[in-house]
Parts: C-alpha cells; structure tokens; sequence
C-alpha cells in the first residue's frame, strides 16, 4: 500500500502545481489590460519574460504528468492485464502485481535507484511553486498599483490639477526585490532543469550500454 500512496502523492503533487499555474495564469489574463497601461518599457519586458517563463514550467509539469498517466502507468496497467490472460493461481497474480509495482515506481522515478531523479522533480517544482507565488502575491499586485497610480496621475494632468500630485503619486509601484526574486527563482529552475536533463541522459546512455 505503501507504493500506491506515493504514487498518488507524486501525481497529487504534479495536479496541484500544475492548478497553481492555471490560476495565476488566469490572474495575468484577468489583468492584462491593465497591466498594458503601464508605459514602462522595462517592465513590459518583463513580463514578456515572466510569461514564456510560466509557459515553460507549465509544459515540464504538463509532460511529466503525462509521462505518468501514459507511459508509466497505462503501460504497466496493460502488461499486468495480458499477464493475467496467462496466470494459473493465486501465485501468479501475486507475482504480476509486485512486478506491477516495481514497475511503476522504478518508471515514475519512485524507487529506490531513481531517488536522485525524484529528488531533482522536488526541486523543479518547488521553483514553479516559489514562481507562481511571488509573481502573483507581489509582483502582479504591485503592478496593478502602479497601473492604477498611471492612471491617476493622466487623469490629474489631463484635469490640470498635477500641483495637487502627492509624493506617493510619483513613486514607482513595483518593488524592484520582487522582479529579482522572480529573475533568480526562474534561474534557478532553468539550472536545476539542465541538471535533470543531464541526469535522463546520463540514465539512458547507461541503459543503451
């Protein structure tokens, strides 16, 4: 049973990664128009980024999920099934099911000889998680201000009140901290990334041999 939870606790994991980037997706395209409004060329760009970034991570979590479903778990499902055309007692069934297992969590980076694998997804996903939360909690509110904040400053000029302009009024919205952070966390996933795929390739390489 022990095999079976970890396994619906990696693909709950991959589910709820992959529900996060959704939402704060929804919450760039909910806000989009908004966001267009802020002149800064800059920040513009960063967005752009920001976003092939998200598009990015979603598809990681998008074929590792898959990767699970199909080729893990469908596979080893349908191997299990022709076995049991062929099993003669209750022996058979029980070997079947443990080879089941083993190649499940083996395939799903589950097992033991996959551990740095495994350890490697954790990390990847710990990023996206740490990505998606900072863009959303900071960056993206903090844009929203500084919409808002050129918008009331066109209005006040256009009205012309720009004397009676506040400080606050003046200031940039958008914390330069929180567009590092997204910078270095989005870093840090592209290395630990290569790292994982050097890892496969090393994996396969040794397999080919």
């Amino acid at each position: 049973m022990d095999a079976y939870a970890k396994i619906f606790s990696f693909l709950w994991k991959l589910k709820k990664i992959e529900h996060q980037l959704s939402l704060s997706w929804g919450n760039m395209m909910n806000n989009r128009k908004e966001f267009a409004k802020i002149p800064d060329a800059n920040l513009q760009s960063k967005f752009h980024r920001f976003n092939l970034a998200h598009q990015e991570m979603s598809h990681f979590v998008r074929n590792v999920f898959n990767y699970i479903l199909v080729e893990v778990l469908e596979s080893a499902w349908r191997e299990f099934l022709d076995g049991m055309k062929g099993a003669e007692d209750l022996d058979c069934i029980i070997l079947l099911q443990k080879k089941f297992i083993s190649n499940v969590m083996d395939k799903a980076l589950l097992s033991e000889n996959q551990k740095k694998l495994y350890k490697q997804v954790l990390t990847l996903l710990n990023q996206i998680f740490l990505f998606t939360h900072i863009k959303d909690v900071y960056f993206y509110s903090q844009a929203l201000k500084e919409s808002k904040r050129v918008q009331h400053v066109q209005s006040m000029k256009a009205a012309g009140r720009e004397h009676e302009l506040a400080q606050e009024d003046l200031t940039f919205q958008v914390n330069q901290i929180s567009i590092d952070e997204l910078e270095g966390t989005y870093d840090g996933f592209q290395k630990h990334f290569n790292e994982f795929y050097n890892m496969i390739e090393a994996e396969v390489s040794n397999f080919s041999c």
